[in-house]
């Protein structure tokens, strides 16, 4: 099952359910995306479920081109998955793929950061790249030479990213 909650901060604070529902015949494996009135989980049959908001009804699951491995996250109007088979996937609040483009760099680190007319994500080996929103393609690279754990955040105008070995490293956006 799944469950919409509420806080309430009157007369104590706590939760209150709006709405609960069965998931399906697989269990949801991945974090909760909102966007558009509905809410997005990868199932362990590896599909993207879709569940509007706030009934929680079923609204359909869309077939990813192979198992996710990174993700969901939103990033504007989409949502990005990477899959096993190094492709980035970007899908609308429809559940439609919008694009599906390669990822050279192997394993990606954190979440994508959200810039102007697109996204940065971190590779696990260093490198960074820009992508555009509208069809994935790149905008932009860098290449920080150490592995690195976290996804970029924004401090100062520039990104800072986490080495493993707890290093902080702040470079200019590609």
């Amino acid at each position: 099952k799944i469950y919409l909650v509420q806080y309430v901060a009157q007369p104590s604070p706590h939760f209150t359910l709006v709405a609960e529902t069965e998931v399906g015949p697989y269990p949801i494996v991945s974090r909760f995306v909102a966007i558009d009135g509905q809410a997005f989980a990868v199932t362990e049959a590896g599909q993207l479920a879709r569940f509007a908001l706030p009934s929680l009804e079923n609204e359909g699951e869309t077939s990813l081109p192979a198992a996710p491995v990174w993700g969901p996250y939103r990033v504007g109007t989409a949502i990005l998955l990477a899959s096993a088979d190094e492709r980035l996937v970007a899908i609308d609040g429809d559940g439609t793929i919008v694009w599906n483009v390669s990822l050279a760099g192997g394993d990606l680190a954190g979440p994508p950061l959200e810039v102007t007319d697109g996204f940065i994500i971190a590779y696990r080996s260093g490198k960074l790249e820009k992508r555009l929103l509208a069809n994935g393609e790149q905008g932009g690279s860098l290449d920080v030479e150490h592995p690195l754990a976290s996804g970029p955040v924004k401090f100062l105008g520039r990104l800072v990213l986490a080495a493993h070995d707890g290093t902080l490293i702040v470079v200019n956006e590609p």
